[in-house]
């Protein structure tokens, strides 16, 4: 640490010294450019004749030449000839060392002085901070929206962020179109269906079209994106339009057989009345045919009753056995007890 501090110390002090060196040889340099050019306007002040100024003139021109680099006494003439070629008689100039000519430079910064400060003063009086300025406008990628329930349109929602909102109705299909717009160079759509995020391709001309199946109730939510998707984009979410996004449900076709329906059972009365669950027939019985093993309860109930009368009155008895239809059984005749 004491080794580099000895360093920049040294450094410092050579470096004041190169400067100081430089400074006195400048300071020296004007002093003596100075006192040879008063030397020479002195000599052309006493010239005698036009020869003599001429003379005196070119060797003042050859000694303002050597203020330029690489320029010396002896290639100054040979320089001057180049650039300052006059004819071989010139006229000797007129010097004129009155007050005028001595306080023009004079008057004539003072009015340059005024005039800066007449500017700034009209300057600082008109000018104002609600002065016009371009703002600066960033690139911006937004999308417009149009979705189509079969027939009818839906009007989707615009969000707080710039997304656009569509609810879906359980069961319905449903055609989205997206078409961008906006001043950005690239960028995409992400979008929020049924608790999964999808994803299309590079939008920025043309439309985007795909259907949409929903399953559940639920929001489909589309967020316009500046730039590229990224890792996160992968050809199971990317949504291009050659498939739908969703399950569409499966309607099966309409069962041309029907099940057999079991057939009633049918009864018959005493009267030869058919009767079945889905109606009543009436066809007779015939006499000949053998009746079902099935009795029905009415005449087993009134050959009991006639049973019963028979055996308590000690009356005749008359049993009725199973008649037609249309004979009418007889009534016993009274005893007269």
């Amino acid at each position: 640490m004491i080794n580099e501090s000895s360093v920049v110390i040294v450094l410092v002090a050579v470096l004041a010294v190169a400067f100081l060196y430089l400074a006195a040889k400048l300071i020296r340099f004007i002093t003596r450019f100075d006192s040879e050019t008063e030397h020479i306007l002195a000599k052309m002040r006493h010239a005698s004749d036009d020869t003599e100024y001429r003379t005196y003139r070119r060797e003042l021109s050859c000694h303002y030449l050597c203020l330029i680099p690489f320029v010396t006494k002896r290639n100054a003439p040979r320089l001057y000839q180049l650039l300052f070629y006059r004819a071989r008689y010139a006229v000797k100039e007129e010097r004129c060392d009155g007050s005028a000519h001595i306080l023009a430079p004079s008057v004539v910064g003072a009015c340059l002085c005024v005039v800066c400060l007449i500017g700034t003063s009209w300057a600082w009086f008109t000018a104002s901070s609600d002065a016009a300025f371009s703002g600066i406008s960033a690139a911006e990628y937004t999308v417009s929206m149009q979705v189509m329930q079969g027939d009818l349109p839906v009007v989707p929602e615009k969000g707080t962020n710039g997304e656009w909102i569509v609810p879906l109705t359980a069961g319905q299909e449903y055609r989205v179109t997206l078409t961008p717009d906006g001043t950005a160079g690239k960028g995409f759509c992400s979008i929020f269906f049924e608790d999964k995020y999808y994803y299309t391709e590079q939008l920025t001309t043309g439309s985007l079209s795909f259907s949409v199946y929903a399953s559940k109730d639920s929001d489909l939510i589309v967020t316009p994106n500046w730039g590229e998707a990224g890792k996160q984009q992968n050809e199971e979410n990317t949504v291009d339009g050659s498939k739908p996004l969703g399950t569409k449900p499966t309607v099966l076709p309409p069962d041309s057989t029907t099940d057999s329906l079991p057939l009633p059972e049918e009864t018959s009365d005493q009267s030869g009345t058919v009767t079945s669950g889905a109606g009543t027939s009436t066809e007779p019985v015939s006499e000949g045919t053998q009746e079902p093993e099935e009795t029905s309860s009415v005449e087993t109930a009134e050959q009991t009753s006639v049973d019963s009368e028979s055996e308590s009155g000690g009356s005749t008895e008359e049993k009725t056995s199973s008649l037609p239809a249309d004979t009418e059984p007889t009534e016993p005749e009274s005893t007269g007890i």
